[in-house]
């Protein structure tokens, strides 16, 4: 008898599924698109917490995956982090969660990625961060290999300068490694550092522990090493002795990382390595720590520059540095030095401006100009709390003065959209409209020298009646065409029957909850496309049952 297929966790509602299901039997996903950790198609459109569109996806790993998204209140982009679901029924875990997040949040360093806010939405744990337009020091050392030392001093002081405020907070980030660093450019051309996922190694670890066990040990996506017990300890080639060991860790763990830190970016290379992580993880327990020289042979790296390193990665705690303050110190008196023979500032001026760096307010104006700010939200947040405050006053006043109606009145839905909103010329700012009512759009400016306007509409498919019948109207001197999609971007009929200033008429069936209408005019090689913002066309969509 063969094994039965192995189930699979629905992102949406974190429900464990069948393998040969296509669909989760308890909120009705389509399970074809994605796997138990990625979602792609299924999230992009939602709003999370009511505040989040995700628009796309930028990336996933060991912890969930990534997403642009837009506040819907603020109009600005963020970057979203969704977690591993089945979570819903942990309550205790999502409340120490909750505060974790909140303390994370108020990190504030020019260092450290801006935390906006944080949640759980259909049983999916996420957070919400500054978008970064840059990549992760994984990429750019896969791309350049070993790394300048007066390079790798800068980068390394900039991350002693986040994990400073933070284990100044009791933060301890557990999982320091190239994937959580990003490198982009400042306003000024330099180089920035920004550290992301500070606590989140903990929240999984714990998450991990409280679910059923794992089938052996492995190695995630992402290089996330995970025990027999279910229990996310860290990245093996990162992991101090003691958190290894499962001992108490700390700032100390962070050190012993930021050590192997060094010596991946100077040399290129792990200092320990082997084919399976527990090879990996035994060097680290057991190993002799190689020199650089012996890693990558005719590497010359300054005597003191190693001693760091090899106090960095000591087995012991206790022999380490005493805190990541004294670790700065060691590389600003190292930066100082590979500057001296160069630098036309004197010796005392280069230190202080090193020392510096960290805090200067307009260090990230370069990373999006678009960006939010963190009061931006607060101030979004406070006048949320202040209408919530003022709703059941003024709802009593209104239940004295007006009566029972004017309760109802104030509760109908919003009268059906009639016209089109611009922007729409995609299906993140798609127009979204309901079956039998008619809507006005035009096909104005052109969007490109061979590309006329185009409108794009959004319906809900009711699951009973999934055939859509399309009419759109006539607009004088165009040949129009109107063509429907799903809202997985799959093309279910291109309606293009009429000719020059008629309507077009068809139907198409839709299999997933939404449907996409296009209209544009037909698109003819090496002609110029029309323009036409004073006649409007209309457009009707009516559901029927198959």
């Amino acid at each position: 008898m063969n094994d039965p297929k192995p189930a699979r966790t629905c992102l949406g509602c974190g429900h464990v599924v069948p393998q040969s299901n296509p669909f989760c039997g308890h909120c009705g996903a389509n399970l074809e698109s994605h796997d138990s950790i990625n979602a792609t198609d299924q999230l992009i459109g939602q709003v999370l917490g009511d505040r989040f569109r995700l628009l796309k996806m930028l990336g996933s790993g060991g912890m969930g995956a990534v997403y642009l998204a837009e506040h819907v209140g603020i109009g600005k982009r963020v970057a979203v982090k969704v977690l591993r679901a089945a979570l819903r029924e942990q309550a205790d875990l999502v409340a120490r969660f909750r505060r974790e997040g909140l303390a994370v949040s108020k990190l504030q360093d020019a260092h450290t990625i801006t935390v906006f806010d944080f949640g759980v939405w259909r049983g999916m744990v996420y957070l919400v961060m500054e978008f970064l337009p840059g990549v992760d020091l994984a990429e750019v050392l896969e791309k350049e290999g070993a790394l300048p030392l007066s390079r790798v001093l800068r980068i390394a002081h900039q991350v002693c300068s986040s994990l400073a405020e933070a284990h100044s907070h009791g933060i301890i980030h557990r999982d320091l490694k190239p994937e959580n660093i990003f490198v982009l450019r400042s306003a000024n051309g330099d180089e920035l550092i920004k550290v992301l996922d500070f606590g989140l190694a903990k929240f999984v670890e714990d998450a991990g522990a409280s679910e059923e066990s794992l089938n052996g040990p492995s190695v995630g996506r992402g290089g996330v090493f995970q025990t027999q017990v279910g229990t996310l300890l860290g990245t093996p080639y990162f992991m101090a002795p003691e958190q290894i060991k499962g001992e108490e860790v700390g700032p100390w763990t962070d050190l012993y990382a930021l050590g192997v830190l060094i010596f991946r970016m100077l040399s290129g290379e792990y200092p320990y390595r082997g084919k399976t992580p527990l090879r990996v993880l035994e060097g680290h327990l057991s190993g002799t720590l190689p020199s650089f020289s012996e890693v990558v042979e005719g590497l010359s790296i300054p005597p003191a520059v190693e001693l760091l390193v090899r106090r960095l990665m000591s087995r012991d705690p206790k022999a380490r540095p005493a805190s990541v303050l004294e670790v700065d110190e060691a590389l600003l008196d190292l930066l100082t030095d590979s500057y001296s023979s160069s630098a036309d500032l004197p010796q005392s001026s280069l230190t202080d401006l090193l020392r510096t760096v960290g805090s200067i307010p307009g260090l990230s104006l370069g990373v999006d100009l678009d960006a939010p700010t963190r009061a931006e939200f607060e101030d979004y947040e406070r006048k949320l709390k202040r209408r919530g405050c003022l709703f059941p006053l003024v709802l009593t006043l209104l239940l004295i003065g007006a009566g029972a109606g004017a309760w109802r009145h104030l509760n109908q839905p919003p009268p059906p959209r009639t016209a089109e909103v611009e922007p729409n010329d995609e299906s993140v700012q798609a127009t979204l409209i309901e079956p039998g009512v008619k809507v006005r759009g035009f096909l104005g400016a052109r969007r490109q020298r061979d590309r006329s306007d185009r409108d794009i509409f959004m319906l809900d498919v009711p699951s009973a009646t999934p055939i859509a019948e399309a009419r759109v109207s006539g607009v004088p001197g165009m040949d129009i065409v109107l063509e429907c999609f799903d809202d997985q971007g799959a093309l279910l009929a291109k309606i293009d029957a009429a000719k020059i200033g008629a309507g077009e008429a068809g139907r198409c069936e839709s299999r997933t909850a939404r449907l996409l209408l296009v209209i544009r005019e037909v698109w003819v090689k090496d002609q110029p496309p029309s323009e036409n913002s004073t006649d409007p066309y209309t457009l009707e969509v009516l559901f029927k049952a198959p």
